[in-house]
């Protein structure tokens, strides 16, 4: 008897590409959709956003970004116009353009657009001996 060795998946965007959750279920309960690729081919950056919506970081195409928090129940935050924005943690070397005044070359906490246009959820087991 073969037993096929069972992969994690990734979330879906709605119709619209707004991705409305992190929440991944699985055989063993829900997990969160953990790592994000930035694909917004933009060559001024994606925009992350502080908690009071301005943009304060441009993110490298190509960055690697991780959803904050543990909950599996996490889901993006709504802001205005009915847009859908996640919260997540990205590293200096992730970071194209930094308008904060204050905390360069630290990681932070930001939001961008949970949107397929923007970002593109990784699946973990192609991240192999890259994530903690």
């Amino acid at each position: 008897m073969v037993a096929k060795a069972q992969s994690a998946d990734v979330i879906r965007p709605e119709q619209d590409g707004d991705f409305r959750s992190i929440e991944i279920p699985g055989n063993r309960g829900s997990y969160r959709q953990r790592f994000w690729l930035v694909v917004d081919r933009d060559p001024r950056g994606l925009w992350c956003r502080d908690l009071k919506g301005r943009p304060t970081i441009a993110l490298k195409y190509g960055s690697v970004i991780e959803s904050v928090g543990t909950s599996v129940i996490a889901r993006p935050i709504q802001l205005s116009q009915g847009k859908a924005y996640l919260q997540v943690e990205i590293k200096p070397v992730d970071i194209l353009y930094d308008a904060r005044l204050q905390e360069r070359g630290t990681p932070s906490t930001c939001f961008v657009r949970a949107s397929a246009f923007f970002i593109a959820p990784i699946n973990p087991d192609s991240m192999g001996a890259v994530h903690p």
